[in-house]
């Protein structure tokens, strides 16, 4: 199960919405949902006796758990495109696999909590207003409605019959020999190995239930070139409380078309399916979102 929620928050005055503002969302929920969910309050998690059973471990801070260093976050925080300055504002956020989905009612606790102890360095009180899932509201004007909703279901490898636009969103991060890739070292191979990786450890940790042939031949992708491609850097600054510093995070944005039946019906079924889960470093506040046309 791979579910995308979207949230709309609302506060009393306009607020300034950062242009890239999954991390400042991301920070606000994991705090929250760590807070709630605690009951040692040990100050590491991975020293914390009950870090494999905890919803905080299971949900954010996944490599705290045993064994699990390379465990993908089952969660995407997606913000969609606002005012500068302005009172309500959305977000997607798309959840994976069934365990993370049997947290949805501490998950939209968190949320609720997060937005009311503010936003931005201002800390600005947000209220979450609606939830919906697809045509399902969950939440309506901060009021709990239902947790049922009909499941998204997955892709199927069907053939890519007409011309494919893809454009990268928000800046894809991928590495080549611990070196990022840009505009010159980019290829659609060194693409498709990037998205069957990231959607075969997803899978394997969060979705073990799914049946999935990830051994997906790319030789028709070796020598292939995209038909237009339209790539640039884009560098963006985040602070990093952990860290105590301002980090400098870029990536590549623009537009990539194929012609009809460049890609196999596998490949163009991998794509599909990591469109709902970016793609490339720091996916979890929405780099590398991906959006097929």
């Amino acid at each position: 199960m791979i579910e995308t929620f979207r949230f709309t928050l609302k506060t009393q005055s306009t607020m300034n919405w950062p242009t890239q503002a999954g991390s400042m969302l991301r920070g606000a929920f994991g705090h929250t949902l760590k807070r709630l969910s605690c009951m040692t309050k040990q100050p590491v998690c991975k020293n914390c006796p009950l870090v494999n059973t905890c919803p905080y471990t299971a949900i954010f801070e996944t490599q705290a758990r045993t064994n699990q260093t390379n465990r993908p976050s089952p969660y995407i925080i997606q913000p969609l495109p606002s005012a500068t300055r302005a009172a309500t504002h959305q977000f997607d956020l798309t959840l994976i696999g069934k365990d993370t989905l049997n947290q949805l009612p501490l998950i939209f606790y968190a949320w609720e909590n997060a937005l009311a102890g503010g936003l931005t360095k201002h800390a600005i009180p947000a209220k979450l207003h609606q939830v919906t899932h697809q045509n399902t509201c969950l939440v309506d004007n901060g009021v709990p409605l239902t947790l049922a909703f009909e499941p998204t279901p997955l892709p199927q490898a069907n053939p890519q019959n007409q011309t494919l636009n893809i454009t990268i969103k928000t800046p894809m991060r991928l590495e080549q020999r611990n070196q990022l890739i840009g505009q010159a070292e980019f290829s659609l191979n060194g693409l498709f190995t990037h998205i069957i990786r990231r959607n075969k450890f997803m899978f394997q940790h969060h979705l073990p239930e799914t049946s999935f042939n990830f051994a997906i031949n790319l030789a028709n992708l070796s020598d292939a070139k995209p038909h237009q491609q339209t790539l640039t850097w884009q560098d963006w600054q985040r602070y990093s409380n952990r860290q105590q510093q301002a980090m400098t995070l870029g990536g590549l944005v623009g537009q990539i078309q194929l012609k009809p039946h460049t890609l196999t019906p596998q490949q163009y079924q991998q794509l599909q399916i990591v469109q709902r889960i970016n793609i490339g470093k720091h996916t979890v506040f929405g780099m590398g979102a991906i959006e097929l046309q």
